[in-house]
């Protein structure tokens, strides 16, 4: 992706990005999965820049260094966590592992400076006005009249690692909330949907399968996560890892042939008269479907019987 060029005003060494930048909602392709509803600790490290944000009050609890052994447990109903600089907590929750690649402070159109650690939510206007949402990934720099500024860490893929229930760590992109629910330690992976696919088109087909049916695979999975996103909505998690909702094992499962059937099909999903369609998927069928009505309640117009 190419550099995103900003003018830009240096006070005393600090950024300030003017308005041509625009603070926008959550981007609407983000997905909360469950990764683990346990009363053990869970351990975590990461390999980047992240740090610990109490949610109830925005603050900054810790910055986790590269690879810091940190666990989070119970502590009665809130949540203690220990790292190699000591302990901290007891936090009612939730807390969230959030990784940031820059720091700079936005000047909003009220003259109001905004901090921001991310670029998650961030819009830039081009020379043609047409506003471009900010990703992660981009490559991002400023300039002002004297010289250019990057503002992105340069320092690679970021991911989180936990110790759940396995012999070793899994790592997950995006980043990872930790709250108290129904009396359990509650660890939930939020990111953006096109990343979370990447960690379920394997689990659920073998990669080494044709490039086609990879593609359909992920064009079903899509389709699965976005409905449970819409009809979740205001809850804390919209998906679970497992067979529940779609199995989905984060950034170790990744091949390069899903990746690619990920991106190739990114955004593609299918509908009926305009509506997300319920695109069910299972391990064999036998060559045989049925009606729709005849398993559930609703007829549907795409899912009949087929022999």
């Amino acid at each position: 992706m190419g550099k995103f060029v900003f003018i830009l005003l240096l006070i005393a060494g600090t950024v300030l990005l003017p308005a041509i930048v625009a603070e926008a909602a959550m981007e609407p392709g983000m997905v909360r999965v469950v990764l683990a509803r346990q009363a053990a600790p869970v351990s975590f490290k990461v390999n980047n820049d992240y740090q610990l944000v109490n949610q109830l009050t925005g603050k900054v609890i810790a910055k986790i260094g590269k690879d810091e052994s940190w666990q989070v447990k119970l502590e009665g109903s809130q949540l203690q966590f220990k790292g190699p600089g000591g302990s901290y907590g007891p936090y009612g929750g939730p807390v969230v592992l959030q990784n940031y690649k820059i720091h700079i402070n936005i000047l909003a159109g009220n003259k109001e400076v905004v901090e921001k650690n991310s670029v998650e939510g961030l819009a830039v206007l081009g020379a043609g006005g047409k506003a471009v949402t900010l990703s992660e990934n981009a490559d991002l720099s400023v300039k002002s009249a004297q010289e250019q500024k990057t503002l992105t860490s340069g320092k690679g893929l970021s991911l989180v690692s936990l110790l759940l229930d396995g012999p070793g760590y899994r790592r997950y992109r995006g980043d990872v909330e930790f709250r108290v629910e129904n009396g359990s330690l509650t660890a939930i992976n939020i990111l953006n949907i096109e990343d979370y696919l990447r960690g379920v088109v394997p689990a659920e087909m073998p990669a080494a399968w044709p490039a086609e049916a990879l593609k359909a695979q992920a064009v079903v999975a899509r389709n699965y996560a976005l409905q449970k996103v819409e009809a979740t909505r205001g809850l804390s998690y919209n998906l679970t890892s497992d067979q529940f909702s779609q199995v989905y094992r984060g950034y170790d499962a990744e091949s390069p042939a899903t990746n690619q059937a990920v991106e190739a099909t990114r955004g593609v999903v299918m509908l009926n008269r305009g509506n997300l369609i319920s695109a069910f998927f299972h391990a064999s069928s036998g060559g045989y479907t049925e009606n729709s009505e005849d398993v559930w309640i609703n007829p549907l117009p795409y899912i009949k019987h087929k022999k």
